[in-house]
Parts: structure tokens; sequence; C-alpha cells
């Protein structure tokens, strides 16, 4: 089984004047540097919902030719659409993406056979990993350990699953009944996850804080707990809690980037809007004091 390990970036798309600003996604590429294993491309954060299939596939082949030798790209092919899943997995597939992250589908009210089923489907349409993305929020379902297990068991190419559900032991549940490779999936409670054996990160954070993310891990590994949590609980931790967990993550996230001088807009697209005046002050309040801890 192909391990995923690392930080992969959950990546935003910096659009400007209705198009996607290319400036600023390679400033946005730049920044992160050697800090990051990879990218996630066309994931929640990236607004992938809003985009056309056009879009998404000339998003993936762009960022795939931006994107330095090394650093590896995971690719989300989320859709109502199982076609329209085929050809985003099949342009994953040609750009030698790393593995595909895929959502449970979303607007239908599912059931574990129609969850069992999606990704049975899924596994026999790609050759590279499928990582599980569970997601209640969007989906409205919770996916229960048992059918993880079933999941695992019956497929090729379904071993990782990124846990978004902020319920760190979940992690523990799912490396203790199955083969899975475990990816935390949510900013606030990613220091929980990395402790319970999260191997790989697919969240916003590390897009803003690259250096300190990576600092976390390094020191994690060498058994710095005490110093690895102070940096995540000082430098990230209250952007993560401030600005990361309303609805309004994406324009809070496009705020930030500009404020650091990455994103030359905080243009999002319907039926994203851009924070008010009042909002906005404090998702820059939350990000300014990171910031000033970063360089005490």
């Amino acid at each position: 089984m192909v391990k995923i390990e690392g930080i992969y970036p959950t990546l935003l798309t910096p659009m400007r004047n209705g198009a996607i600003d290319w400036e600023s996604y390679q400033r946005m590429l730049d920044y992160m540097g050697d800090y990051v294993d990879g990218y996630c491309v066309g994931g929640s954060v990236g607004e992938a919902a809003s985009l056309t299939l056009e879009e998404r596939v000339n998003l993936i082949k762009q960022v795939s030719k931006m994107r330095k030798p090394d650093k590896e790209l995971i690719v989300g092919v989320g859709d109502p659409s199982l076609n329209n899943t085929r050809e985003l997995v099949r342009v994953a597939q040609e750009v030698k993406a790393k593995a595909v992250l895929a959502p449970l589908p979303f607007y239908f009210r599912l059931t574990p056979p129609m969850v069992y089923a999606y990704y049975r489907a899924l596994d026999q349409i790609t050759e590279i990993p499928v990582i599980i993305y569970d997601n209640p929020a969007p989906s409205g379902y919770v996916l229960s350990v048992d059918e993880i297990v079933r999941i695992d068991r019956d497929t090729r190419h379904v071993h990782h699953i990124k846990i978004t559900e902020p319920r760190p032991e979940k992690v523990t549940e799912v490396l203790e009944r199955t083969s899975m490779g475990v990816i935390s999936g949510e900013d606030y409670v990613a220091w929980r996850m990395l402790k319970r054996g999260a191997t790989a990160h697919i969240i916003a954070a590390p897009m803003l804080f690259p250096k300190e993310f990576r600092e976390v891990c390094r020191l994690f590994a060498e058994g710095r707990e005490e110093e690895a949590q102070g940096i995540f609980s000082r430098r990230m931790l209250p952007f993560m809690n401030d600005s990361l967990g309303g609805p309004d993550y994406i324009p809070a996230l496009k705020v930030a980037m500009k404020e650091i001088g990455i994103f030359a807009s905080e243009e999002t697209k319907l039926p994203l809007l851009p924070l008010d005046e009042a909002r906005r002050a404090e998702v820059v309040c939350s990000l300014n004091a990171c910031l000033a801890s970063s360089c005490s």
C-alpha cells in the first residue's frame, strides 16, 4: 500500500475579477516553499463546489505545471456526478497525482449501502490511492468506523481517510481496527489527531503558517511534545479558533493571505461573500496575534 505521510495544505483558489489569479497562486506556492511535502488542490477550501468542471480540470493541470518536481499533488475529486468525478480522476492520474481526495457525495440523503457502493465504484475507476474525505458538515452523514472497516477490507485503493469530524478519538479507533492511514482534516484539532497517530495533514493552517506547522511536526517526531504543543497553541491556534471554525472560513483565509501580501484580492465566488468590516477586523486581530507570537 502506498503510504501518504507529511504536510499537504489544502489550497485556496485566489480570484480576481471573476478569474483565477495565477500570480497570487504562484506567490502562495513560493511562500510555502520547502516546509510542505505537497499540496491538496481542488478541495473544499479551494471552492471546488463553485467551479465548473472545466475550471477544475484546468486548475489541476496548471498547478501540476507550477509545482516544484518534489512537491506531490493530492487532487480533490468530489462531485455529485460520478461522471465528473471519473474525469477528475483521469486528470489526476494524467498529472501523476499522489492520490485523490473523495468526499462522501453531498446533496443526497445517504445510507450505509449508498456510501459503500460509492467507494466501491471509485475503487474501480482509479489506479492511484483514494482518500476518503470524512466530513459530516457538507454531506450530513457521519461515517461509522464499522463502515470504514468494510470499505478498507473490500477495496484495492481506498486505504486512507481524512478525518474532519472534530472527534480525535476516531483516529485511534480507525487505526486500531483497520490498515488505513489516517490524515488529520480539521485545523483546530490537528494537534490532538497528531498525538493519536495521524501521519499526514490535509488542512489549511500550513498554507498560512508553513514554517510553524513544519516545526510542530519536527519537534513532535523528536519526542519534544511540550515544545511542539507550545508552538501550535501560541502561533496558530488563536487564528484557527477565531477564523476557521465557522462557515466563513474561506473568506477569512483569503483575508489573511491578502494581509500577509500573498493574495492581491479577497474575492470569492458566490454563494460565498466577503467578510463585513467587523468580522474582518476580528480575523486580522487573531492573525496579528499569531504573527506577533511567531516573532517573539
